[in-house]
């Protein structure tokens, strides 16, 4: 699950004859590795030190937005998510490894993210985090972000689909699992979330992000797919977005 990282991305759109112009930059929040003071490794787990994180937690700042409160809000926005999936205690400087020790397995925490779509008007990015705390491996989760730069606001599932379009995408994602082979998907998980994968508004154990094809609806690791099946993807088209700004955005794009 693990993406590669973008630096800083210029995108640049036309809007008339005027060219409006959004940067994205990234910044790393953590990078490194981190010691918690006052922590003993459990004697049980010999090839586990959950006293040590290594972290890699980075998260995007733009640039570029005429409104610039709206810009401010979804900066704080963005800063403040990331600093939800960082490593407790003090950074280790590199001198303090012991490379004479024994190598055991540590707790790891990283966050990256990648644009999926982009104009003057709509942004969309997909995070992807991934940690560590012993076992047999990692679990980690994907968070789409659907952004109104005019408004400085994050769109929800509601935005996006009208309660008749919210049917048909309860739909087209029952069709889309339904049709996949048997061992990929549960089955019963399935049937048991017919007609409401969308519900209330919410996505329920997906998340929705944007590409130039539509809405992609991003199911959970474990929700309705082995682990092996990685991020279920199902994509709504384009035709269904109900909020204004992102159905102009798509059908501009297209041209």
């Amino acid at each position: 699950m693990r993406m590669s990282t973008i630096t800083a991305a210029l995108f640049c759109v036309w809007a008339g004859s005027a060219t409006a112009a959004v940067t994205v930059s990234e910044q790393v929040l953590q990078s490194g590795q981190y010691a918690k003071a006052s922590c003993k490794p459990d004697p049980k787990d010999p090839d586990y030190d959950e006293c040590i994180c290594d972290a890699d937690v980075r998260y995007p700042q733009l640039s570029g937005i005429s409104d610039r409160d709206a810009q401010d809000r979804l900066n704080r926005w963005f800063k403040d998510e990331a600093g939800k999936a960082v490593c407790d205690g003090d950074k280790m400087a590199p001198s303090a490894k012991n490379a004479s020790a024994p190598a055991k397995a540590h707790m790891s925490i990283s966050v990256h993210y990648e644009t999926t779509y982009s104009s003057d008007a709509i942004l969309a990015l997909k995070f992807t985090d991934w940690a560590y705390t012993g076992g047999a491996h990692g679990n980690g989760s994907v968070i789409g972000v659907i952004a109104d730069l005019a408004q400085g606001k994050l769109l929800s599932p509601g935005d996006m689909f009208s309660e008749k379009n919210t049917e048909i995408a309860n739909r087209v994602i029952y069709e889309a699992l339904s049709a996949k082979p048997e061992g990929e998907v549960f089955r019963d998980q399935i049937e048991s979330r017919k007609g409401a994968f969308i519900k209330d508004g919410e996505c329920q154990g997906c998340t929705l992000t944007l590409t130039p094809e539509g809405v992609h609806v991003l199911f959970q690791t474990y929700e309705v797919a082995p682990y092996g099946a990685g991020n279920t993807d199902v994509i709504i088209p384009a035709k269904y977005v109900s909020y204004a700004a992102v159905s102009k955005a798509l059908k501009e794009h297209k041209r």
